[in-house]
């Protein structure tokens, strides 16, 4: 058992993000927990409600209370990002990825990209359907698009097509 808690601890240490070492601040946890604690108070009232209609033994409510904060330590790790002002979000951003438009931009119309469909608006005038653009920017849930350098002889068919996401 020594083990495994040696191993938990040492986890629970290493940095979340490997590429830019950052981890949990105080003000992270505190105000996670803060937001966990209306939902245990409410599941507290409903057991404590529960209790003598339904004769739950004692031992049955911290059990139940135990694994109910049990989950919110255990998903903290995952969680933790969506917590904090700090962690850049362009780190989940589309900016710079590549996709191919479904129809022709007259300048707004569909792109697909990393398998999915988003409205797009070019930059610099028409692009036409199936050619390959790089997301220029993000305004809200529209993409900002400008088409791709051409191949070395000019035929934009050249360019390769952008890999299908596996199903």
């Amino acid at each position: 058992m020594t083990g495994l808690t040696a191993k938990l601890r040492s986890w629970l240490r290493r940095p979340a993000i490997p590429t830019d070492k950052r981890r949990w601040s105080a003000r992270v946890v505190i105000k996670y927990a803060l937001i966990q604690v209306p939902g245990t108070i409410l599941l507290v009232l409903v057991l404590l409600l529960a209790k003598e209609p339904l004769g739950i033994p004692v031992w049955v409510l911290w059990s139940i209370l135990g694994f109910w904060v049990t989950k919110d330590v255990l998903l903290f790790p995952f969680l933790w990002r969506s917590y904090d002002p700090d962690f850049p979000a362009e780190a989940h951003s589309l900016v710079g990825a590549i996709g191919v438009t479904t129809e022709r931009l007259a300048p707004s119309g569909y792109v697909q990209v990393r398998g999915e469909l988003w409205l797009a608006q070019a930059v610099g005038g028409r692009i036409s359907k199936g050619q390959r653009v790089r997301v220029r920017q993000m305004r809200e849930l529209t993409l900002i698009v400008e088409p791709v350098a051409l191949a070395g002889n000019g035929d934009p068919r050249a360019v390769p097509p952008s890999p299908r996401p596996r199903r």
